[in-house]
């Protein structure tokens, strides 16, 4: 089998698709998704209703008064962990709604 000048391995491949800027922003919502009780805890976790991110955004909406007032205190801490476990500077704003 001959090797072409273009191949590229499947790694690079898929890097280069889960980086691209449509699938990237679901891609790190997923992950957050998943990660969300062990990174916040069990009580942010149980009074979190839906998590999205767009244009770098992410939208927290919390269903408890106490806990959206206290989460919003934290939106920069927040952010700065979950820019911390994701390793980039992804997010650039969080809003508690």
């Amino acid at each position: 089998m001959m090797k072409r000048h273009n191949d590229l391995p499947l790694s690079s491949v898929l890097k280069q698709w889960a980086g691209s800027e449509k699938l990237k922003p679901m891609l790190i919502q997923k992950n957050l998704e998943a990660h969300w009780e062990e990174w916040f805890g069990k009580l942010i976790a149980k009074n979190t209703e839906k998590l999205s991110i767009r244009n770098r955004k992410l939208y927290i909406h919390i269903k408890s008064g106490p806990v959206k007032y206290e989460l919003n205190l934290g939106r920069q801490n927040v952010m700065n962990l979950v820019n911390q476990k994701l390793g980039e500077n992804y997010l650039e704003e969080v809003l508690v709604l």
